[in-house]
């Protein structure tokens, strides 16, 4: 494990590089103070360079992660029936497995394009948020009240729990990164 004071910042929050910190217009990026406004630097050609290819990366991850989303929530739906979104559960704690595994792998070997694939393309469209909404306030709507609690306490405890074996698969978990 790379000792914490040499970790980079990505590796140390779980975060891809520049994640919040950079908005790229163009060939500049302007990194975003508290208050201090924007400070715009012109971007080289080898960043530009690395930036599209992280953008292929998403794109590749995402067509990937949409496919398999589509196919496991059917595949279980299909299997389990539709009164409950198993499906959509399947897809969102798989989804937090696989985010852990990956999380913890490219902390520890310093792979921000396994992260742009893996984690902001293709399990960026992959698991499903907006679908847990949805479907939960669907059997709210329609007085499915245990239902649509139990799809709130399932998704949240399931999700957690997966991720965080995830972690300690990927090597993160208990190694001193915070």
């Amino acid at each position: 494990m790379v000792a914490p004071a040499a970790r980079k910042g990505w590796q140390a929050g779980l975060t891809p590089p520049n994640a919040g910190h950079s908005v790229t217009a163009g060939a500049n990026i302007c990194r975003q103070g508290a208050w201090a406004g924007a400070i715009c630097e012109q971007e080289s050609k080898e960043e530009m360079g690395t930036s599209l290819y992280h953008m292929l990366l998403v794109c590749l991850g995402a067509a990937l992660g949409g496919a398999a989303r589509f196919f496991l929530s059917g595949l279980v739906g299909r299997r389990f029936g539709e009164t409950f979104p198993w499906g959509t559960m399947a897809v969102n704690v798989s989804g937090a497995l696989a985010i852990g595994i990956v999380a913890g792998t490219a902390a520890r070997h310093d792979l921000p394009g396994l992260w742009a694939f893996a984690v902001t393309g293709g399990l960026g469209s992959y698991t499903t948020v907006s679908s847990f909404s949805l479907q939960t306030l669907a059997l709210a709507r329609d007085g499915e009240w245990l239902r649509a609690g139990g799809n709130i306490l399932l998704s949240l405890v399931l999700t957690l729990a997966a991720a965080a074996v995830g972690l300690a698969l990927g090597g993160l978990w208990g190694s001193g990164a915070s």
